[in-house]
């Protein structure tokens, strides 16, 4: 080989010796989309999670006993539910559902739940179907449970219930007997006039559907909430006037039938 093929040779082995980018961009670059594809993966899994809002926090209203005399002589007044408001709760689940719609309307005052209502559910039971509703028979359906009762009320309504143990106070318990024999010939009746003598003393506003425990309020100038006529305005249709209405109708069938 002469001195021009050697030089010539030199150059083409210098050339060749060279390393070749494209080939090595090609094996670096499939990494790089790896760890991009990665990275976006991380990106759309963490972002939902991260930006999620979250779940809002409900608390159970609770259940307020009241059972000392020192206690009861300083309650405020407030809305009494009498037994017949908190069956007619239980009996209607429309009724049960629209419980925050009755607290609007109420200006939210602290409601109360006294403990003669507990003696009354003892032995009651629900009614077995719409029939027996309907008809106003001895319901013989499930037994009734006060303290399932109140808790589902308080929840429905969405306020704490103050539970009054009415047995402790004696000033309760001798202006209800003093009530008794002035407003019998209005339809008081015991246990009635328990319910009346706490709504006087408190000066708290009377639910009821009982038309006796109305007459006797109008009577005495007592504050009172008529929760039949109520929950109809506040419910634009309530299931309690709907059962009256077929009552009132079965009722004149059976009428018709013992004229014929």
């Amino acid at each position: 080989m002469n001195p021009l093929q050697k030089l010539k040779q030199f150059f083409i082995n210098l050339i060749s010796s060279k390393p070749n980018k494209t080939t090595s961009l090609n094996k670096v670059l499939p990494n790089t989309q790896i760890k991009q594809v990665e990275h976006s993966h991380q990106q759309t899994t963490l972002t939902p999670f991260l930006e999620k809002n979250p779940e809002p926090v409900t608390e159970i209203p609770t259940i307020i006993k009241i059972s000392s005399r020192a206690e009861m002589n300083q309650l405020p007044s407030g809305h009494l539910l009498d037994t017949c408001t908190q069956i007619n709760f239980e009996d209607y689940t429309e009724i049960m559902k629209s419980g925050h719609k009755f607290v609007d309307k109420l200006q939210n005052k602290r409601f109360y739940i006294l403990s003669k209502s507990k003696e009354e559910f003892a032995g009651k039971k629900c009614p077995k179907n719409r029939p027996e509703q309907v008809r106003d028979v001895r319901y013989t359906g499930k037994p009734r449970n006060f303290d399932n009762n109140l808790s589902k009320i308080a929840k429905s309504l969405g306020v704490e219930i103050y539970y009054v143990e009415i047995e402790n106070s004696p000033e309760i318990q001798n202006l209800a007997v003093k009530m008794l024999p002035k407003l019998s010939n209005f339809g008081l009746h015991e246990p009635d006039n328990f319910f009346l003598s706490f709504a006087a003393l408190t000066k708290s506003s009377m639910i009821t559907s009982d038309q006796d425990l109305i007459r006797c309020c109008k009577q005495n100038q007592l504050p009172f909430v008529d929760f039949h006529d109520f929950a109809e305005k506040v419910m634009q249709g309530s299931p309690i006037t709907v059962v009256l209405r077929e009552r009132r109708k079965l009722r004149k069938k059976q009428q018709s039938r013992w004229n014929q």
